[in-house]
Formats: structure tokens, C-alpha cells, sequence
């Protein structure tokens, strides 16, 4: 990866770790997420959004050229969900620019989308490049894994409501295996042993 891409990628994972961790500083109380401070904050709202999008965008194109991967369609689902969180700050009902379809909770949608899209393509890249640092990449899958199924749990535990909490360590667990998996150094593909 060029150098200017390497730093593009660590400016917007950095700026998009420290507007998760503003966003939930920002919180009052324990049911306030961070789609609540999307409309209380709109402008930090939406640095947070682009700031999120770019943020997976950058590394996980690095990590797919990196990786065995090589469908087209996977690279467009990549894109489509890292682009998808961009909508959240303007599909809230209570946003000054909010708009929503009739039959679908466009935010909610989209957010969730985004989620999915994301660790399923950090986890699918994850397996592909178990060949290098294979103890240290199937302990980051397993620790992934296992934050999704608590907060899945959680979720509907709490009937269906969602924390800021549960948001950001969901976000931050993504961030910093992306940061891991394309900073960490990586061992020469002749060290490794099968």
C-alpha cells in the first residue's frame, strides 16, 4: 500500500476511534445511544459517519488486496456497507434533515446493515489470511465472534433495544481488529508453519 493510502487509512481509524469514544462520552444515561447524539449533535453526527465509512472503506480494501479474496461482488457488498452508515445521521425522524420510508426504519436499516456488512467481511478476510500469524488470527475471530453473539444477546434480552455501550464496543472491537490486521507486523509467509 502506497504511503499516502497507509495514512489515510490510520487518519480516518484513529478519527473514527475517537468520535465512537466522544459519542459515548457524551451519553447521559444508560438508554441513550448513539443515534440519540446523532440528533442532539447533528455536525458530530455526521463526522462520526464519515469518519466510520472511510474508516472501514480504507482498511478493508487494503485487506482485500492483501487477501485471496478476489470477487467483485464481494468488493461492491464491502463498499455498499461501509457507505451505508453514511445514511444514519439523515434517516433519524427526530433529524433536522431526517427522512424515512414508509414501510422500513430506513436508520435502523442502515446502521444495522452497516454491522453486518462489516463483520462479516472483517471475519470472511480473517479466515482467508489464517495461513499467516494463524494462533494470533483465529484468536481475533473467536474474540470477534464472541462480542457479536454477547451483544446479539444482549439485544434481545433487552427486547430489542440497543446501548451506547453495546454500540461501542461493537464499533471498537471492528476498529481495532482492522488496525491490528493491517499495522501488527505481519511474519514472511516462509516462516510460517502449516
Amino acid at each position: 500500500m502506497s504511503g499516502t493510502r497507509k495514512t489515510v487509512s490510520i487518519f480516518f481509524l484513529f478519527a473514527s476511534i475517537a468520535t465512537t469514544i466522544l459519542m459515548y462520552s457524551l451519553t447521559t444515561e444508560e438508554e441513550t445511544t448513539i443515534s440519540a447524539m446523532q440528533v442532539k449533535y447533528p455536525v458530530l453526527g455526521i463526522i462520526w459517519a464519515v469518519a466510520a465509512a472511510f474508516a472501514v472503506f480504507f482498511n478493508m480494501e487494503w485487506l482485500l488486496k492483501e487477501s485471496e479474496i478476489k470477487s467483485k461482488c464481494f468488493r461492491a457488498l464491502v463498499i455498499t456497507g461501509s457507505f451505508s452508515v453514511l445514511l444514519t445521521p439523515f434517516t433519524l425522524e427526530e433529524s433536522p434533515i431526517g427522512f424515512s420510508l414508509p414501510f422500513i426504519n430506513l436508520h435502523r436499516f442502515s446502521a444495522v446493515f452497516f454491522a453486518a456488512v462489516s463483520y462479516i467481511a472483517l471475519l470472511t478476510v480473517l479466515i482467508s489470511r489464517r495461513s499467516l500469524n494463524r494462533k494470533i488470527y483465529s484468536l481475533l475471530s473467536a474474540v470477534l465472534i464472541a462480542i457479536v453473539l454477547i451483544n446479539l444477546c444482549g439485544i434481545f434480552a433487552m427486547d430489542g433495544y440497543v446501548s451506547a455501550f453495546m454500540e461501542m464496543v461493537l464499533m471498537l472491537a471492528g476498529l481495532a481488529a482492522l488496525l491490528f490486521m493491517n499495522f501488527a507486523p505481519k511474519k514472511k509467509s516462509e516462516d510460517v508453519r502449516s
